[in-house]
Order: structure tokens, then sequence, then C-alpha cells
């Protein structure tokens, strides 16, 4: 629909039509899969009882789309126009990568985990599974971007954005704390900790200050970047303590969780550094999944173990349906 509109004439507005025409695709979508539909019923009490617990979650994303774009701002009135659009660039291909690792995941771990909110057991045993897997995931994902990124810059945009693999290669670090923001804080709301989540949110929004300290001083976009990155990772660890003060949930079983998969990406990229910093982004790219591949079968990683559970069905349907296939295929 945006497309059309804007082959069509509509310019800025083919965004808006693109935007309008997903919502009501989404809703004829909803109504047909659902027997539920809105009525035309209003009722004060009901919103009594919600607000107490929905107002902070509301505060807490309207806080998140002011404070999302800070950081564009800043960058824009501290740095120049070119490392703003080298900047944005770099962001706006990382934003889709986190989107794809952390968006499933928020829309599906807060009902998860709210129909085992009084089961104590099983919500810790669904929780650590959702982080192992989130942990594989990400940190495998990480690990061929930042080997990759060259090819993804130049591949895609050209040689012109070259100025943007740097600030890629550091970004992509934000890829390994996105899931487990949103698991995090899913994990507090399936509680009903709502209060205790908006109020993380402002500790959240304090510690991200720290790169537009660092960035003013400096004056260097990269320090900005790296500092941003750990800024997040800082986030992340705050998280992890709040989840443990109040779902008690091991905090050193959260750690370890995160840190220990970054083992093969940290080692390679050190030995790449020393020793063959010459050698082709393709290569290391493969060199990093067969690290990384050993180094969960070696560390009986959960999360590695719980993929390979899950594949294993699949694997096996392939493997019965494929002599009848090349009999087919031979007839």
């Amino acid at each position: 629909a945006g497309v059309i509109a804007a082959f069509n004439g509509q310019g800025v507005l083919s965004l808006v039509w693109q935007q309008i025409v997903t919502a009501l695709v989404g809703t004829i979508s909803l109504w047909f899969s659902s027997n539920w539909r809105p009525k035309l019923i209003f009722s004060l009490d009901e919103v009594r009882v919600l607000f107490s617990y929905s107002s902070y979650i509301f505060l807490d994303q309207f806080m998140r789309n002011v404070f999302d774009r800070i950081d564009t701002l800043f960058i824009g009135k501290v740095f120049s126009p070119a490392i703003l659009g080298f900047y944005t660039r770099a962001e706006s291909l990382n934003a889709q990568v986190n989107s794809y690792c952390s968006n499933s995941l928020r829309k599906i771990v807060f009902p998860i985990l709210s129909t085992v909110q009084d089961d104590d057991e099983r919500f810790k045993t669904i929780y650590f599974k959702v982080f192992n897997l989130a942990s594989v995931v990400s940190s495998s994902i990480a690990g061929v971007l930042f080997f990759l990124s060259d090819k993804i810059i130049l591949g895609l945009l050209g040689g012109k954005w070259a100025p943007s693999i740097v600030i890629f290669q550091i970004l992509v670090f934000k890829t390994l704390t996105s899931p487990f923001g949103a698991l995090l804080s899913k994990a507090l709301l399936s509680k009903g900790f709502s209060k205790v989540k908006f109020n993380l949110s402002i500790v959240q929004r304090l510690i991200m200050f720290t790169p537009l300290t660092f960035g003013y001083l400096y004056n260097d976009i990269t320090i900005f970047v790296i500092i941003m990155v750990i800024a997040n990772v800082v986030a992340f660890v705050v998280n992890a303590y709040v989840v443990y003060r109040y779902l008690h949930l091991s905090f050193a079983k959260q750690l370890l969780g995160f840190f220990v998969p970054l083992a093969p990406l940290f080692g390679l990229y050190i030995g790449y550094k020393q020793f063959f910093p010459e050698i082709s982004s393709w290569i290391l790219a493969i060199i990093f999944i067969a690290l990384q591949w050993i180094f969960f079968i070696a560390t009986n990683n959960a999360g590695y173990q719980f993929i390979l559970h899950e594949l294993k069905p699949i694997v096996s349907k392939v493997k019965n349906s494929m002599p009848q296939f090349l009999k087919r295929m031979y007839r």
C-alpha cells in the first residue's frame, strides 16, 4: 500500500496510508481468526481495577518512545551531519536485527509466563529455557554480523557508506542485550510488578545518559557508541539483579547464561587481530560458526540442547520423507 501510494505521488503521506492499511488488515485478520468482538460498553469500575497496573506500563512505553530518539538528536546536535548519516544508517540496520531478535520474544513470553505465574517451579523452568535459547541465538547472530559487517554495509549500501562499518560492528553488540531486556521486563510484568518495572526503566534511562556525557566530552562517535553498548550491558546486569530480587531467579545463572556463550566471539576476535588481520571476513564468519558449535557441544549448553531437542522431530520427518520423495522424482 505504501509503495503504490508513493508511485501515485502521495509523498510522505504514503507512510500514513501504509500504517492505516496495516491496521485495517490486521484487525480484519484478527476478526476472522477470533469470535470476540468489541462492544460499545464502558465500565469505569473495570478501568479502576486495571489502572494501578496499566498506568505504569503506559508511562514506561511513553518514556521509551521519547528516550529512544535521544541518541539521534544528540548526534545531530554535537557531531556533523555526515556522522549523523553514517550512524543512522548503521543503527537502522541494527534495529532490524534487534526487532527480529526481540519482537517475537516480547509477544510470546508475557502470555506464557502469565499462565504459570502462581507456579514458581514452572515459571523458573520456562524463564531459563527462554533465557538460554535467547543467549544462543543472540550470540550467534551477533558474531556472524560482526565478522560480515563490511560485506553487509558495502553490499547493501555501497562504498560511500564505508564509515558506517565500524559503527555497525559496535552496535551489533546491542543485539546481545536486546532479547534479554524484553524477557526480563515481561517476567516482572507477568508477576504483576508493573511499578517495579517502571522504576527500573527510570534507572535504565539514567544509565543511558552516560554515552551522551562521554560523546560530548570526547566529541568522538566511536567512543559514544562503545559507551552506549557498555551502558546497555550495565542495564542488563541491573535488570538481572532486579529479577533475582523480586522473582528469586538466580542472579549468577543469568550472568553466566549471558556472558559464557560470548567466549568464542571474543576469542576469535583477539586471535584474528593478533595473528590473521588480513583474513577474509567470509572465512572468519565460517570459523566463528564452527567454533560456536564446538563450544556449545563441549559445554553442554542448555540453549543449544533445547534447539537440538526441538529440531529432532523435524529432521526425523525429513529423513523419513526423503526416500519417498526420491522415488517420486525417479518415476
